[in-house]
């Protein structure tokens, strides 16, 4: 009795079109990655300011209002509550990364 013959897939980097395919993603990880680097640093501006002047770190209107403009600005296959949770994570790492979370309530 002869074992049936196994299929061996070719491996993805012989694809082209699934190599292209992985390096633009990629190309947007690293965009994404810049982005999120870059509004730490306003952010980080953002908060000196505010602890310069008095003014509370935490301002749960303006979260509120920027969920509010992301809903309105999405025009992908992001659903609402993807939106709303996309918000929320970056929210959630600027604090955590920024040693704000716990000034905050988090």
């Amino acid at each position: 009795m002869s074992a049936a013959p196994s299929f061996r897939p070719e491996p993805a980097s012989a694809d082209p079109v699934l190599r292209d395919l992985r390096e633009r993603v990629s190309e947007i990880d690293r965009a994404i990655l810049a982005a999120v680097n870059m509004r730490l640093e306003l952010v980080s501006e953002i908060v000196r300011h505010k602890q310069a002047s008095g003014r509370p770190l935490h301002d749960p209107g303006r979260e509120e209002s920027m969920l509010g403009e992301l809903l309105r600005a999405n025009r992908g296959r992001l659903t609402d509550d993807g939106v709303a949770e996309l918000q929320a994570s970056l929210l959630y790492l600027t604090k955590r990364q920024l040693g704000i979370a716990a000034s905050v309530g988090r």
